[in-house]
């Protein structure tokens, strides 16, 4: 075997080396990313439970109401103070215990429930932070295992990039428009990627039509004094709370009515309540490579909406 076969044979183990570390290591990734789907999953369905223990507080103000508290049994069958129509409705009871302590119990769950939710919002958040640097990686091993030697690795780099420089100040053909010429208002914009409402205190709301909508009502359309939106813990619109005359703080009315916007369109419609977070566009930013509508918050704050629908502007 003369030098230069031998060569080729090396360079031929060492790259079959190298493809099975890479596919190794994207097997890990996959691995751990499907595990960190699953515990997605879990703990979306644990904010669901927890959004929906309203009912427990119901169950708690309804026993508490009885004139008789020290009754016992499995079941109680009580008129439901808080239907506007007095329907009846079927409260579940720890037959060991009194109505009293039931109630007790009840009240006790549901406070559980509630300080729960920022928890569990906190750890999915952080989750999804993690699901996207697993997923750039393996993206990363991916473009490396299909990278293949072509002339320019083995040109220095200096020359690399004078070939780019060269190109890039290569001059346009005469008579072509500029990318600016292409780019739409921002009314246009707006039309585009959001439906528009009016709060009651008179302020402008826009509510992102889709995922790739979101990402341009955010980053592109609302500025940096805005008020934004998002509900907890759920797939939803992004919502945008115009500020043009850039107010410290957002009106209160304004503020609940946007976070209703937001429950309401967003997977957790059907909820009684549920948790929106809120903050200034300026704290809000896209992680690199993430995918459509996730963002990453600087800081927020959080108030419990229930879903509603406000007359939408045309």
């Amino acid at each position: 075997m003369n030098a230069l076969s031998l060569e080729v044979f090396h360079q031929s183990l060492e790259g079959e080396a190298r493809l099975k570390v890479l596919q190794s290591s994207r097997d890990n990734v996959v691995a751990e990313i499907k595990k960190k789907d699953r515990l997605k999953e879990k703990l979306q369905a644990q904010l669901k439970k927890a959004a929906e223990a309203q009912s427990l507080k119901t169950y708690a103000d309804l026993l508490y109401a009885q004139h008789d508290k020290s009754a016992k049994g499995t079941a109680l069958r009580v008129p439901n103070l808080f239907d506007p129509e007095l329907g009846e409705v079927d409260i579940p009871l720890e037959p060991r215990l009194s109505l009293i302590e039931n109630a007790n119990r009840y009240h006790r769950l549901y406070r559980k429930a509630e300080r729960s939710i920022p928890q569990i919002t906190e750890r999915l958040r952080a989750l999804e932070l993690e699901m996207i640097g697993l997923r750039l990686e393996e993206e990363k091993i991916v473009k490396a295992n299909s990278k293949k030697p072509s002339m320019s690795d083995s040109l220095p780099s200096e020359t690399v990039n004078e070939a780019q420089a060269d190109k890039a100040r290569k001059p346009t053909v005469s008579g072509q428009r500029s990318p600016d010429e292409f780019r739409p208002s921002p009314e246009t914009l707006v039309r585009r990627t959001a439906k528009v409402f009016r709060s009651s205190e008179g302020m402008q709301i826009l509510v992102g039509k889709s995922s790739k909508d979101n990402d341009v009502l955010t980053l592109k359309v609302a500025r940096s004094e805005d008020f934004w939106l998002h509900v907890a813990g759920y797939g939803g619109s992004h919502v945008v709370l115009r500020n043009p005359e850039k107010l410290p703080a957002a009106p209160k009315q304004s503020l609940l009515e946007a976070a209703q916007l937001a429950a309401y369109f967003s997977q957790a419609r059907n909820a009684p309540k549920v948790e929106v977070h809120y903050t200034q566009k300026k704290f809000v930013s896209k992680p690199k490579g993430a995918k459509p509508g996730l963002v990453r918050l600087k800081e927020y704050k959080s108030l419990s909406a229930r879903p509603q629908l406000l007359e939408e502007n045309k």
